[in-house]
């Protein structure tokens, strides 16, 4: 678990040399990795309202969508 966050944390920084470095790595392997800790973070008592009723998967890609627009 401890690896997944970092790699999560690594995915979301906003220093430019490591959106730069996320830009160039991050692949389907790291992309899964992400989804793990996503998945795990929102399995029991969900906090956020707007996508406690929502099922994982669509939890998920809401996610990458907000990811996409994160990193523009």
């Amino acid at each position: 678990m401890e690896y997944d966050c970092a790699v999560t944390r690594w995915a979301l920084s906003i220093l430019p040399e490591i959106r730069d470095d996320v830009r160039l790595n991050l692949d389907g392997y790291l992309r899964m990795t992400i989804e793990s800790v996503i998945a795990k973070l929102h399995v029991s008592l969900n906090p956020n309202s707007k996508v406690a009723n929502n099922e994982i998967d669509i939890i998920i890609d809401i996610f990458w969508k907000d990811f996409g627009h994160f990193k523009n």
